[in-house]
């Protein structure tokens, strides 16, 4: 996402900062020390996943020729990578990597290490904030195990409210242990990503102890929450536009005669348009209108198919082609991408069946 307000996020919950906003206990009592151990049997070997935003540089420099380097990362320490797709007039994009947590952590060590080694001399602004480091610049100073600033790197965790409540525990005795047993520094943003209950957790430091800092908190949270549980809403990028309390999302996907439009039309509701051509609505709908059906029930999202003589239903674009308005909408933005991808996913394969179809007759 981008285009969002720096001047609206002024403060944020930072902690191994002589200036954070709260005065954390240092002080361990039993209760503290009881949770350290629950947290230290943790298994190195439990699958889990997290989430991470990177700028759409940091995403290149990540993958690599080709993308090789990404490749190697995934093939070198058995985890399982994906990547969002790169959205118009967004800066950033979600990194969500699936393992063990031991197998995690050490493919983070190895993406920081990447990212240093290739880092740009000088410092980007991004208009959209969440990119942009909540920390103050990092001096020698500050760590223990480093002999040049170069060393350094901020890394953005994507976590749910309910995660980083877990992050900082009681009295921010958690965040501050966390801080002091790995060297680094830890900041929670204090508002939430755009259309989401996710915070970023930046955490600032060199790659292995970032990476030892990831795997201490996949087993804090894996202590205290199950994480296949949470029910907050997610954040994927998407471009905001406010106009008369209203938000647009607009995306677009690479096949030339299929266009999308999305937007969260009211506080809670998401909607995505997908334009169907005319000769494939029927196809689309399927038989008494089941494969349609279906797709609503599989969902949970309301999908309204419009009527052929209806002039807000169609769409004709510059070649003449008439399109029908396929609008999709819901409550929760993972449903309604959700039904966007697999409308679009039916509407290309018909597409590429029909033409398989034609060369056959001919």
């Amino acid at each position: 996402m981008s285009g969002s307000n720096s001047s609206e996020f002024e403060n944020e919950t930072t902690s191994g900062n002589s200036n954070s906003e709260y005065d954390y206990d240092t002080s361990f009592d039993k209760g503290s020390s009881n949770m350290f151990n629950e947290i230290e049997k943790v298994s190195d070997d439990l699958p889990t996943y997290q989430r991470f935003m990177l700028s759409l540089d940091e995403c290149g420099r990540i993958f690599g020729p080709q993308g090789q380097y990404l490749r190697k990362i995934k093939q070198d320490n058995h985890v399982k990578i994906d990547v969002t797709e790169k959205q118009i007039g967004c800066s950033d994009r979600i990194l969500t990597c699936a393992g063990t947590i031991q197998n995690i952590s050490q493919a983070m060590t190895d993406i920081v290490t990447l990212l240093i080694s290739n880092q740009p001399i000088e410092i980007k602004k991004y208009p959209f904030y969440f990119l942009n480091s909540f920390l103050p610049p990092p001096e020698l100073t500050d760590f223990n195990s480093i002999s040049s600033l170069n060393e350094i790197y901020n890394i953005r965790v994507i976590l749910t409210n309910t995660q980083i409540s877990s992050i900082i525990g009681k009295q921010g005795r958690t965040i501050r242990h966390l801080i002091d047993s790995n060297d680094v520094k830890i900041v929670a943003s204090r508002n939430f990503l755009p259309d989401s209950d996710e915070r970023i957790l930046q955490i600032q430091g060199p790659a292995q102890a970032i990476g030892s800092t990831i795997d201490d908190i996949a087993k804090t949270l894996n202590a205290e929450i199950n994480i296949d549980q949470i029910t907050e809403r997610h954040y994927f990028p998407h471009v905001l536009t406010t106009t008369e309390h209203k938000t647009t999302i607009r995306s677009s996907t690479n096949t030339s005669n299929i266009q999308r439009r999305s937007e969260r039309v009211h506080e809670g509701q998401f909607q995505a348009t997908v334009l169907v051509p005319d000769s494939l609505v029927g196809a689309m709908m399927g038989t008494r209108g089941n494969r349609i059906s279906n797709l609503r029930k599989f969902t949970h999202t309301r999908i309204d198919t419009g009527k052929m003589d209806d002039l807000e239903s169609n769409y004709v674009d510059s070649t003449n082609e008439t399109f029908r308005k396929f609008i999709i909408s819901g409550d929760n933005m993972d449903n309604v991408k959700k039904a966007e991808s697999l409308l679009n996913s039916n509407l290309e394969n018909e597409i590429k069946r029909r033409e398989e179809a034609e060369i056959n007759d001919n």
